[in-house]
């Protein structure tokens, strides 16, 4: 005959230990990497949010640094075009207006 008695556990704690929790774990787990650092007796930890931030400041900085050299290049070359056109209009004009 069947036995009636309820041997092992149900299929809802089966559930809920083999599927439901560890997949909060895992979304927890992910979640600390991705919004938290930890410090931990002098090891640092950052997390992947702080290192995307480092990341853009440190483009962000050569970036900046780079336009700013290339900006002086150009104003060089413009000033030093306009120097030469000066001094050409000067040397035509003082052939032109012998003493």
């Amino acid at each position: 005959m069947a036995n009636n008695g309820i041997k092992g556990i149900g299929l809802l704690p089966k559930l809920l230990f083999g599927v439901f929790i560890p997949i909060v774990v895992a979304f927890l787990v992910i979640g600390v990497m991705v919004f938290t650092g930890v410090n931990v007796k002098g090891w640092t930890f950052a997390s992947l949010k702080e290192v995307g931030t480092q990341s853009l400041r440190e483009l962000n900085a050569v970036s900046l640094e780079e336009s700013k050299s290339s900006l002086d290049k150009l104003a060089e070359n413009i000033i030093r075009e306009k120097a030469i056109d000066v001094a050409a209009q000067i040397e035509i004009f003082v052939q032109s207006h012998p003493r």
